[in-house]
């Protein structure tokens, strides 16, 4: 099999600064690296908690709205939510070859 392109989530290797912050701090707290499910949790939380403060309440239909305008520090830097309910941020473009996956850049989205 040649190499394979792909999109992830969240890779280690990003030296993108909040990247490299999130495993630091996740390193000192857990004392192992963290992976894509760890990033996704960080980043979910912290978006549920900033709409919370723009809504300035916890009812269903301010978090909403808050969700649908915001946007949001993440680990990628800013994200919002697009049309259908997508959280778009930066993402890592990868390659895998030999069975490791390498970070190749990082690919902002349009929507």
């Amino acid at each position: 099999l040649g190499a394979q392109y792909y999109f992830s989530y969240f890779h280690n290797a990003d030296p993108q600064a909040g990247v490299q912050n999130f495993i630091t701090d996740f390193q000192a707290a857990y004392e192992r690296k963290p992976d894509v499910l760890a990033a996704q949790g960080y980043e979910a939380i912290r978006v549920v908690l900033q709409a919370y403060v723009m809504a300035h309440a916890t009812d269903r239909g301010a978090l909403l709205k808050a969700l649908e305008g915001g946007h949001f520090g993440a680990i990628y830097g800013a994200g919002h939510f697009t049309k259908d309910r997508t959280f778009a941020r930066p993402s890592p473009f990868l390659v895998t070859s030999g069975g490791q996956a390498r970070f190749m850049s990082r690919v902002e989205t349009d929507e």
